[in-house]
């Protein structure tokens, strides 16, 4: 059995910026003190492989992969979160030194937070019209694949 893991961690806080929208949006353009947007503070990766001889040059694998990624701002102005997410893969198959053929499940519980999300706001009309863009994740894929090297 093969067992990875990592880690990620990053507090970025602005120290000193300004932006033009968040000025309009509360009368002080300053965001220092507010973290940087769209980086998760935490991040980690975990991963086990398990491989079993079926029989001469011919091997049963499983695999398993979690990937975490914290809560995260949309912008600078840290008034809007995209929630934590977990992905799960499952990887099972046989294979030979030059062929693997391998049954997938991605994202296996389904996890429907979005991968990204965009602020968009427009000062320029008295309106103020706002909204966000939001970049859908994939949803649950089951799959075989056949691999050949040469």
């Amino acid at each position: 059995m093969k067992i990875s893991a990592s880690y990620g961690f990053a507090n970025g806080i602005f120290k000193e910026f300004e932006d033009e929208t968040q000025e309009k949006l509360t009368g002080d353009a300053s965001v220092a003190g507010n973290r940087t947007p769209r980086a998760p503070k935490h991040t980690f990766n975990l991963s086990a492989r398990f491989t079993y001889p079926i029989n001469e040059g011919m091997d049963f694998f499983l695999r398993g992969d979690l990937s975490h990624k914290s809560s995260r701002f949309v912008q600078v102005h840290n008034l809007a979160i995209i929630g934590a997410t977990t992905k799960v893969n499952i990887h099972s198959g046989v294979e030979w030194p030059d062929v693997r053929l391998t049954l997938f499940v991605k994202n296996l519980f389904d996890d429907d937070t979005p991968a990204d999300v965009t602020r968009f706001f427009d000062a320029s009309l008295p309106t103020l019209p706002r909204a966000f863009l939001i970049t859908l994740p994939q949803s649950r894929q089951f799959g075989v694949s056949l691999d050949y090297s040469f």
